[in-house]
């Protein structure tokens, strides 16, 4: 693989995990202002967490954000 085209995974990479985090600290932020039966219900919420299962299902991941 080019140089060129590593640096450009690398960071499209880098920004993945920073709109990661980014979810994340929304998704805390809205768990302060509803209660966790209503974000049961919120279809976005089953979604995250269906990619958080995948995630787990995948493993060797070095942090949260990957």
């Amino acid at each position: 693989m080019r140089n060129e085209e590593y640096e450009l995974i690398k960071s499209q990479n880098q920004v993945i995990k920073e709109q990661a985090r980014v979810i994340d600290s929304l998704f805390l932020l809205l768990m302060q202002h509803i209660s966790a039966e209503e974000l049961d219900n919120i279809g976005e919420v089953k979604k995250i967490n269906e990619i958080a299962k995948m995630k787990e299902d995948i493993g060797g991941c070095e942090d949260d954000y990957c």
